[in-house]
């Protein structure tokens, strides 16, 4: 199709919402307001400007940047098109984007100026198969470019009618097996969600979020979603600052954010556990446990923490514990509990032991409506309409779901999940090191670290011989070698050297055992 084509703008929930309030505010960046109907207008030119960059409807734009103002407009600009949106992280390395590339093979990545390096050293990128197949631009560059020659569809006009199967975006989420699967997210999920939580919240237009939260993470996504779904407004900053994000509570005009626990921790920190305002009414609080120690903190502090458990697979909450406002005491009836699930989804316990503790399975129409292009792994997680997820835990008397444990090879340190097999491959790649073993242990900034046992040749390798037999550099060497393999995040932060990995009488490796090792060292 010709790149100078036109194209017909679509309904989009944005749309919708802007001839409903076209002056409300949007949302505001850099202390700046935006309203819906001036948001609809940068939209409708930047959808102009990537149909001039070749994105057709049903085409993957992914996205390699930081929060900003133009990443909310292509948001939805994307969804004027008909494409779909794959937003992928901006610490990512080379080696780690080339799969994300290759499993999604987006027609246009977006990435901002100082990730552009990066994303042109992909083998996506240098293997021949950008040009046609793939355009890759500065996020700046699109105030730069032509616009398309366009017909835009009257603002009253129903326009394109939204399919609620079809997919808006591509989400990359864990697995037990250690490689990322990538969720497609329809719209009927995203908006189920959207209201669902909204309900459960009590959230209204008069409201206002305060979003730190990655926005290629589905907690990000979603207040998104809400935004034109329900008319909440929201304050977007560009990272987790703790000193700003205390400053803006303190404003008096915030009344919800979402945190995990090692965000919550530096926020009281930053704070020194003083009392918010009172229009602060929803501190949401998930990815990662919550320990009692830090949950006894918060409420002494007075700080309304609401716990949630959600997944990526289902676009977000499945369970959320509701504000407490005296006509219910959903807030303080179960805890240690994430609440009850939302309206319209149903959580089941699957094969329960005698303390009532099994595999959660979801039923929802918030649910993914697949991995993409694995439909092993599709097949594996969605039967029957139901969402297994791989979770462990119970439901009370009440209706509260209680996680026992979370996916047990999964790290969360900081909020970002880490797979110790992806760790583990690259430290195997050393070239003195045999084999090794990932695990997270428990932190208390970071919720968890992580850490590994590795085990080096013996004899050493003759690429590397051992300092003196005692291995005291090779930690080091271990590091800067992940350095340039792995994001920041996912490098070890503790290694010790071992003759060999423990192992349990069946011959597999002992993770408790290796992570006692490493709590001792």
């Amino acid at each position: 199709m010709d790149a100078g084509a036109s194209y017909q703008s679509r309904i989009i929930w944005l749309s919708a919402r802007a001839r409903e309030s076209p002056d409300e505010t949007c949302l505001w960046w850099q202390r700046s307001p935006v309203s819906f109907g001036a948001m609809l207008d940068a939209v409708e030119g930047v959808a102009a400007r990537l149909w001039a960059a070749g994105l057709r409807p049903t085409d993957r734009l992914a996205t390699v940047c930081a929060p900003s103002l133009r990443f909310v407009e292509l948001f939805h600009a994307v969804q004027s098109i008909g494409a779909v949106l794959v937003p992928l992280a901006p610490h990512l390395t080379a080696t780690e984007l080339t799969p994300l590339f290759e499993r999604t093979s987006p027609r246009l990545v977006l990435a901002d100026t100082a990730a552009i390096p990066t994303v042109r050293a992909t083998t996506y990128a240098t293997a021949g198969i950008s040009g046609e197949r793939c355009v890759i631009e500065a996020l700046g560059e699109l105030d730069q470019a032509a616009p398309a020659q366009k017909t835009t569809a009257p603002r009253e006009s129903p326009g394109y009618v939204v399919q609620s199967d079809e997919p808006l975006t591509v989400l990359f989420t864990s697995g037990t097996c250690g490689a990322p699967k990538a969720a497609v997210l329809p719209y009927r999920a995203h908006e189920a969600s959207a209201r669902a939580g909204a309900r459960r919240l009590r959230l209204t237009e008069r409201d206002c979020w305060l979003l730190c939260m990655p926005l290629h993470h589905v907690g990000g996504i979603s207040v998104l979603v809400r935004n034109v779904v329900c008319g909440v407004p929201f304050v977007l900053l560009e990272s987790f600052d703790a000193a700003e994000v205390d400053r803006e509570l303190r404003g008096g005009g915030v009344t919800a954010i979402s945190v995990v626990p090692t965000m919550l921790t530096r926020l009281l920190d930053a704070g020194n556990d003083r009392a918010y305002p009172n229009c602060l009414r929803i501190v949401l609080t998930g990815g990662g446990p919550l320990t009692a120690g830090l949950a006894e903190r918060a409420r002494a502090a007075h700080v309304p923490v609401l716990t949630t458990y959600g997944l990526t697979e289902a676009a977000s909450q499945v369970c959320t514990v509701a504000p407490g406002n005296g006509a219910t005491n959903d807030s303080v009836a179960a805890p240690g509990s994430v609440g009850r699930p939302l309206e319209g989804t149903e959580v089941r316990i699957d094969n329960p032991g005698a303390d009532g503790v099994g595999e959660i399975l979801v039923k929802s129409p918030t649910l993914m409506t697949g991995y993409l292009d694995d439909p092993a792994a599709t097949q594996a997680a969605l039967r029957d309409g139901l969402l297994h997820t791989g979770d462990l835990g119970r439901l009370d008397a009440a209706g509260h779901l209680h996680i026992e444990c979370r996916r047990t090879d999964l790290i969360i340190t900081g909020g970002e999940n880490v797979y110790p097999r992806e760790v583990e491959a690259v430290l195997c790649s050393h070239p003195e090191i045999e084999t090794a073993v990932v695990v997270g242990v428990d932190d208390s900034k970071w919720g968890q670290r992580v850490s590994a046992v590795v085990v080096p040749f013996s004899p050493p390798s003759p690429t590397r011989p051992a300092d003196d037999g005692s291995h005291g550099e090779l930690p080091k060497r271990i590091i800067d070698f992940c350095v340039t393999r792995l994001a920041k995040y996912k490098i070890p932060r503790a290694i010790v050297i071992a003759e060999s990995l423990p192992m349990t009488p069946s011959g597999k490796i002992d993770l408790k055992a290796a992570k006692t090792l490493l709590e001792q060292s």
